[in-house]
């Protein structure tokens, strides 16, 4: 029977074993599933307890669920995907700078983690001015259309995938956490930010405390890039900061929400559709993660 220490370790091991991913024990210390912040010799001291059990088990420097040897080899595999889709986002943020209203930056999903399929997308994140999300999003839309980054149609692998967008006043996320949520906790503190204006990184990461109160010791992360828009976006911002900016964002709601179609009359936790927030995901799997978790913790607690 595992000790709580033990327990926590596999909690940890056994969620990202279902996205097919290993650890470093930095890593496994930094997310590790418990409130309690845990010193690293009393961790690597449980690791080693589970190892000789031959419940987990290392290979270069990954650790893992030792009935997936195939997983270190997954993540070498994977490291290159990475670096050509994180190289694609900081070009996308580095345009996104340029374009008024837009505060935050940031990349989610499979890419955060570190765990990109290599013809996936990439997920991003994005907070837009309180008053402004919907002209920013037609904004942000247009941009990225031009670049030739925006993933539409058939075009995927590589490509921006503009889901989800909230304003400052929306950024407390636990208003759309599930009951049983390990999945949006993760994604909150995976969440990789590209560049943030002002202190919206700040206020957002107090405004989602608590899902890094779940995990042991889970950093926040600073932007990639330098945190500031450009002075053509300020300057813009400035000028349709009043009522014609108004008038921009009543029609580019009345536009975007008639060309929504089925998107509008299916929301859920899946879909979300309103001043504050813009979220569009075809599937909502969280639900799913979280039993296919509690099962996988079951084969080897």
């Amino acid at each position: 029977m595992a000790n709580v220490r033990e327990h926590e370790i596999l909690s940890t091991l056994a969620f990202f074993d279902v996205f097919d991913h290993p650890l470093t024990s930095y890593e496994l210390a930094s997310w590790g599933e418990g409130e309690n912040r845990v010193e690293f010799s009393a961790l690597a001291a449980a690791i080693d307890t589970l190892k000789e059990r031959g419940v987990v088990a290392e290979q270069d420097g990954f650790l893992f669920l030792a009935d997936r040897p195939e997983l270190p080899k997954q993540r070498r595999v994977r490291q290159e995907w990475i670096a050509r889709k994180m190289k694609r986002a900081l070009r996308a943020a580095r345009l996104l700078r340029h374009v008024p209203f837009v505060a935050m930056v940031a990349v989610c999903n499979r890419l955060s983690v570190g765990h990109p399929r290599e013809e996936s997308d990439i997920d991003v994140f994005m907070v837009i001015r309180d008053g402004r999300l919907w002209f920013g999003r037609l904004l942000v839309t247009a941009m990225l259309q031009m670049a030739g980054l925006r993933r539409h149609g058939d075009r995927v692998a590589n490509r921006i995938c503009l889901s989800f967008y909230l304003t400052p006043r929306a950024a407390a996320l636990d208003a759309v956490k599930l009951d049983d949520d390990p999945y949006l906790r993760y994604w909150i503190a995976h969440l990789l930010p590209l560049f943030a204006c002002g202190a919206v990184l700040r206020d957002f990461w107090q405004a989602n405390e608590w899902a890094h109160r779940a995990l042991y010791q889970a950093p926040q992360p600073l932007p990639l890039t330098p945190g500031r828009a450009s002075a053509f976006a300020i300057v813009l911002a400035w000028l349709l900061g009043g009522r014609l900016g108004d008038m921009f964002e009543r029609v580019s709601r009345a536009w975007q929400i008639r060309h929504m179609g089925t998107h509008s009359a299916r929301q859920n936790s899946a879909v979300v559709i309103s001043d504050t927030m813009l979220k569009f995901h075809e599937q909502d799997r969280r639900a799913w993660y979280a039993s296919a978790w509690c099962e996988r913790l079951t084969e080897v607690a």
